[in-house]
């Protein structure tokens, strides 16, 4: 009988191992030969280079052969009964959760925040990080368990990831990650800031897990944190030792450079500069940076009304989609709200 053919998910994997064979990426660290647990490395969000949702064979291939990216952030849900690297609605995807793991390990070099999307995909993919824990700290690779776990702007209802569930279950696995934990956020509605209530929630309940705030990275919108700093910089100092990664979403038109920049001289002047990092993406074409003012004036706009009907409130936000460039629907790769890379302003 003729031998039957491998699947797309097979081939896509074999590539991904020629790729990382073939020595287009650093060069893996060495093993240690130690029966001792390495110590557990914590670094600095402010000294990251990120790639974005490595949601297929493809980015990740890519990610791993750039010499600039230090850290890989890729969505987990399930699929099939198995953990995938997808974002939804996307509900399939070429490449699964443990050859993702796999190949990062063969590279050695990037560290890795896991975003989880849906609740079942948690525990397996916990499972299989605990049993790959010496691999990971002798290269000296972080991970960071992600998930929004607390209800934010626009999206004030039940979250898909139970904190009081989700965080007991990261101690219970992988004590030694890091993790990386949100507020739920939608684009539309009557919100256009993170508020105190939200802080003070996210607050309470590190308080109520007793998280060591060095183990801990509050990700939050960089566009809804602009809008009222003073409120992410207080639960930094709320919090010693945790650091802030501020982000936009894929689709989201990308933010100013002058925007970047004022934000860290705002942070860096309220003493919190060096404990946040950005996984943004600024305009690069003078078409992106009309947009950018546009919903820029328009969240401020959206501020000055709050007192006119609520219809006129979120105004930025509308805007911020429905002027946001098509999204590739590639598998795997959708997502509601962030741009894929850092690009240089121009």
């Amino acid at each position: 009988a003729a031998a039957k053919s491998p699947d797309p998910v097979s081939r896509s994997l074999e590539a991904l191992s020629r790729s990382i064979a073939s020595g287009c990426h650093l060069p893996r660290r060495s093993m240690a030969s130690s029966a001792l647990t390495p110590a557990v490395h914590h670094p600095r969000a402010s000294q990251l280079t990120w790639a974005h949702s490595c949601c297929s064979c493809a980015r990740l291939e890519r990610a791993l052969s750039s010499p600039h990216i230090t850290a890989i952030e890729s969505d987990i849900i399930m699929a099939a009964g198995r953990p995938v690297m997808a974002h939804p609605p996307a509900r399939s995807s070429d490449l699964t959760f443990e050859a993702f793991l796999d190949a990062c390990i063969a590279d050695g070099h990037r560290h890795l925040k896991l975003d989880f999307k849906v609740w079942a995909a948690v525990e397996p993919c916990l499972e299989l990080l605990a049993a790959r824990k010496l691999q990971l700290l002798s290269n000296g690779q972080a991970v960071w368990l992600n998930a929004d776990i607390v209800p934010g702007p626009n999206s004030r209802k039940r979250v898909a990831i139970p904190a009081d569930s989700f965080l007991p279950l990261c101690r219970q696995h992988c004590p030694w990650a890091l993790l990386s934990l949100g507020w739920a956020v939608r684009p539309l509605g009557p919100d256009e800031a993170y508020t105190a209530e939200d802080v003070h929630a996210m607050e309470e309940l590190c308080a109520r897990h007793s998280l060591p705030g060095e183990q801990v990275v509050f990700s939050a919108s960089f566009r809804f944190a602009e809008q009222d700093l003073d409120e992410v910089a207080y639960l930094l100092r709320r919090v010693p030792g945790a650091q802030l990664l501020l982000w936009t979403g894929t689709g989201e038109v990308p933010i100013l450079d002058s925007s970047l920049s004022l934000m860290r001289d705002t942070l860096q002047e309220a003493g919190v500069g060096d404990r946040c990092g950005f996984d943004v993406a600024l305009a690069a074409t003078a078409s992106q940076r009309a947009q950018a003012r546009v919903v820029d004036c328009s969240f401020w706009l959206s501020r000055v009304v709050r007192v006119m009907p609520r219809r006129l409130a979120g105004l930025g936000r509308r805007l911020c989609c429905c002027m946001r460039e098509s999204v590739s629907s590639r598998t795997g790769e959708m997502e509601p709200l962030v741009e894929i890379e850092i690009v240089p302003d121009r």
